[in-house]
């Protein structure tokens, strides 16, 4: 193999080095972002989150939302069976696209946080700040 060769395999081996690199980058600074964006969704427990993997319990946990008014809004019981079934196998149960009882998920917890609103936390009392040099006498 020749000098000239070799230098253009070198050269093409590093342009190819470069590219996967950029590319690997590019996919990394978007996965981070993917994930600060969830982290942000998941603080405000944004319900577009619901995901066909998510069983009920978890949902409930997650969502501050009693198991058995997602059973009741499903038309389901509340059994072992159940408990352990993604939305994905109970849309298969129900014989219906997982997205309708991920829609209805979701809708049953907005109509939940509507009918049970959690109290804000209370503002930290005012300080009142002191002139400069003055000292609080006991």
């Amino acid at each position: 193999m020749s000098l000239h060769t070799r230098i253009i395999f070198i050269a093409s081996l590093l342009i190819l080095a470069i590219f996967a690199t950029v590319c690997a980058a590019k996919a990394t600074v978007g996965a981070i972002q993917n994930v600060h964006q969830h982290e942000i969704m998941k603080k405000n427990e944004d319900v577009n989150l619901i995901q066909p993997w998510m069983t009920i319990p978890y949902i409930a946990h997650v969502y501050r939302v009693p198991e058995q008014t997602f059973y009741r809004s499903l038309q389901l019981q509340s059994n072992l069976v159940m408990q352990h079934s993604t939305l994905q196998v109970i849309a298969t149960y129900k014989k219906q696209p997982v997205e309708k009882i991920i829609y209805r998920v979701q809708g049953t917890i907005i109509a939940y946080r509507k009918a049970h609103p959690r109290p804000t936390k209370p503002s930290p009392p005012a300080t009142q700040s002191l002139p400069r040099g003055e000292i609080l006498a006991h």
